[in-house]
């Protein structure tokens, strides 16, 4: 067979679920890491590398059977994107728990790819395995940001209960600055942080919806 038949024939198998036919390629010493030519579910055509054929019809087995042979749990593809990233994106919460059970490390990207396709689920259960604010070096401030852009509830009691202040947030008005926790809370819908942060100052959603008002009379 020539290259291009063999590209076709494990294609071929990926999107089939040939498992057998993927391991006798594979004996055949056949490169899984160069991207090959497929169509997915929709039809639509795309090129990669085949065990992210696998993950996106969900063959755990045939998705194993790559990692058996080599491919790196955090490997990427030329989007660098990895295998776990590809299945958090097509909302398969089971592939994602094995995957992560591997070793596979979440990621801001998978974590992004997961909210985008609506699979809460997903998101729920990475950014419960994952370290979301490791990169910010403990600067409390942009974690408490991160926090409540990403909807982290425990995070953001967490820095409450340690005396984190709300207050330093505000303008010489004594109105929260429009670039603040609460009202990244308020325009991304986390209304039960906002409750949080209302429990913890009375005057947020007074002085919040206040600056709101000057913001649109202004613009």
């Amino acid at each position: 067979m020539t290259t291009q038949e063999h590209q076709l024939a494990m294609a071929k198998a990926c999107v089939s679920g040939d498992l057998d036919a993927v391991n006798d390629l594979l004996k055949n010493g056949y490169d899984f890491r160069i991207p090959i030519t497929w169509n997915d579910k929709d039809g639509k055509e795309c090129k990669n590398a085949p065990i992210f054929i696998a993950v996106d019809f969900g063959y755990s087995d045939m998705v194993r059977t790559f990692i058996d042979h080599g491919w790196g749990m955090n490997e990427q593809d030329d989007s660098e994107y990895t295998a776990l990233d590809w299945a958090g994106w097509t909302g398969q919460l089971d592939l994602v728990k094995s995957l992560v059970e591997l070793g596979a490390s979440p990621g801001q990207d998978g974590l992004d790819l997961a909210r985008e396709g609506g699979h809460k689920d997903v998101v729920e259960f990475l950014m419960q395995n994952m370290d979301l604010y490791k990169h910010l070096e403990g600067d409390e401030d942009e974690i408490m940001m991160k926090a409540t852009r990403e909807g982290d509830l425990d995070k953001v009691k967490e820095l409450l209960e340690k005396g984190y202040d709300l207050d330093k947030w505000k303008d010489e008005s004594g109105n929260y600055q429009a670039y603040s926790p609460i009202s990244v809370a308020y325009r991304t819908g986390n209304m039960k942080i906002m409750q949080v942060f209302m429990e913890n100052g009375m005057e947020v959603e007074y002085n919040f919806r206040d600056n709101e008002q000057v913001e649109n009379e202004t613009s």
